[in-house]
């Protein structure tokens, strides 16, 4: 049982109907993500799309937002949630903008790479 107390008054709930912690709903068998915690992150995630197919942000930026959330909801059972929130919502792959582009470095002349020695054949007489 736990003791939620509202101004003046006590009021006793059992762990059956869930305790609420640090983003989640605690329930005896599993845990669940609070509501909020998932229309957060569908605004978010939208707004996140929107300014990666302008160019605003890059696909890197979008990835990290994804893995940071996914990685804080895994802890709860939530594969039908990210399905359906990954499925609502694609992300069109936009061609790379010019300073997107990673710089590769000129090849040095020159410079070979090791290779191992050949044994000499000795001659057959």
């Amino acid at each position: 049982m736990r003791l939620v107390c509202h101004e003046n008054e006590a009021q006793v709930t059992t762990c059956r109907d869930g305790v609420p912690w640090l983003g989640f709903v605690i329930y005896p068998d599993h845990r669940l993500l609070k509501r909020r915690n998932a229309v957060n992150f569908t605004r978010r995630f939208r707004h996140n799309i929107t300014l990666y197919e302008a160019g605003k942000i890059s696909f890197a930026e979008l990835d990290a937002s994804v893995k940071g959330w996914i990685n804080f909801v895994r802890y709860a059972d939530t594969w039908g949630l990210r399905a359906h929130i990954f499925n609502h919502h694609p992300i069109r792959i936009r061609p790379m903008l010019p300073h997107e582009i990673p710089h590769q470095a000129p090849k040095r002349k020159g410079v070979r790479l090791w290779r191992p020695k050949r044994k000499k054949r000795s001659p057959w007489w």
